[in-house]
């Protein structure tokens, strides 16, 4: 999740990219984390601007978005499953209405 050339190949959802010359990780508290998502069919570009919270290698890290209405906060929780697999918990916070979905 803080290496740039592994981003790439995860980050977004489907029917995204994310380039790796639009990704900036500065794994520390008042580090930038930013990425642009582009849409594979149209182009359209998402960016992602945010600035490292917490950050507890190996445990989480979360970031804010000051750009986003509402200064939204997304905090990513590692659990190792200890059979060499990583349960990886995503959480938003103060997500404006626009970026939610009805979808449960």
């Amino acid at each position: 999740m803080t290496t740039p050339a592994h981003l790439t190949h995860f980050w977004g959802p489907i029917g995204m990219s994310t380039p790796l010359e639009g990704i900036t990780v500065e794994p520390r508290p008042g580090g930038r984390f930013e990425t642009v998502m582009v849409n594979d069919e149209t182009g359209d570009r998402f960016p992602v601007n945010g600035v490292f919270v917490d950050f507890q290698p190996p445990r989480m890290f979360s970031f804010t978005e000051a750009a986003v209405e509402g200064g939204m906060k997304t905090s990513i929780v590692f659990d190792d499953l200890g059979d060499g697999r990583t349960e990886t918990v995503t959480h938003p916070t103060r997500v404006p209405p626009m970026l939610m979905s009805s979808e449960a």
